[in-house]
């Protein structure tokens, strides 16, 4: 950017200075015959709004002159950039998405990767925000993971690309919406681990999936790792007591009973869940405990129908509660 052969405007010149700057450049894009110079006069005024520098920031302003330079070179990836980024500060997301989209698309000798990833960014809050109008989770997905390939140091792109991997995995885990899918919701729950392996809530949903796909022993240690976590605003003690669950039903399986029942039990006192009084009660009828068992079932089959406690668990505890009637009647 500099001074067009034939024309009277510099802008290198003009933008630093605070005084004449404004309407210099102002001049110019009324003015300036040559249009890369005029274009360049019009983008150097956009920066001066949207920047705030000498003069207050103004986003209408700066849409206005970013339309302008765009206008006359609309192929230029920088003024694709610069429109995108001053139609999303100006709120006007249904503009700056499609020119984000292409300026994230721009080949990297044609644009800096910080660029890219600044049109990354304000994509991925658009989506994750749902500032079209619903929330995107796939596309703000992709937006943040690019910026996260190119930014691994970023603790903000970190954190959103892990909290919509978890959310992912968690669609493709209870079927949110898609089909279930436990290798799905395992690939998203690890993206969430691998970036924040210290969180108990990511932890939970590896070690959930680890479960589900029948990798005990991976299952129960993650499992043990998330109990242990303290409960905080970010780890309820709901989340706590799936971990407590997912300990009890392995131990179940694994027909260590008394284990079993000491994690169910605790998970029971964390948080109301008929999944964990029909877990607990299928333990006490494995030993053939019913006087332990017959509560819980009845319990959980007048419990409501809720998208993890299913029509068939809740079928399942009448059975297991007419099953111990009739062993009850046969005593």
């Amino acid at each position: 950017m500099g001074k067009a052969k034939g024309s009277k405007f510099d802008t290198r010149a003009t933008v630093v200075n605070s005084e004449t700057g404004e309407q210099t450049l102002k001049d110019c894009v009324e003015t300036e015959v040559n249009p890369k110079q005029k274009a360049e006069c019009a983008s150097s005024l956009a920066l001066l709004y949207s920047e705030g520098i000498f003069v207050k920031v103004n986003t209408k302003k700066a849409v206005q002159y970013n339309e302008i330079a765009y206008k006359l070179y609309p192929d230029k990836p920088i003024y694709i950039h610069n429109l995108g980024l001053a139609y999303y500060n100006a709120q006007s997301y249904k503009k700056a998405t499609p020119l984000l989209n292409e300026c994230v698309e721009l080949d990297a000798k044609d644009l800096s990767d910080y660029n890219r990833v600044t049109c990354a960014s304000k994509l991925g809050h658009i989506y994750y925000a749902g500032l079209l109008g619903k929330v995107d989770l796939f596309k703000a997905f992709n937006s943040y993971k690019f910026t996260n390939e190119f930014e691994p140091e970023n603790t903000v792109y970190a954190n959103n690309l892990a909290n919509i991997a978890y959310n992912l995995g968690l669609i493709y885990e209870k079927g949110r919406g898609k089909k279930q899918d436990f290798n799905k919701s395992f690939e998203y729950y690890s993206i969430a681990y691998k970036l924040q392996p210290n969180d108990p809530s990511f932890v939970k949903g590896i070690a959930a999936a680890h479960h589900a796909l029948g990798n005990n022993d991976q299952a129960k240690s993650l499992f043990e790792k998330c109990f242990k976590a303290k409960v905080t605003s970010q780890f309820s003690k709901a989340e706590k007591a799936v971990c407590a669950n997912g300990l009890g039903s392995i131990y179940h399986s694994e027909k260590l009973f008394d284990e079993a029942v000491k994690y169910l039990k605790i998970a029971r006192e964390l948080a109301s869940n008929p999944i964990f009084d029909h877990n607990l009660a299928a333990i006490y009828m494995s030993t053939g405990n019913c006087q332990e068992a017959a509560p819980l079932f009845e319990r959980c089959a007048k419990a409501r129908v809720t998208e993890d406690f299913t029509a068939n668990i809740k079928d399942d505890c009448a059975i297991g509660l007419g099953s111990c009637k009739l062993l009850s009647d046969e005593l």
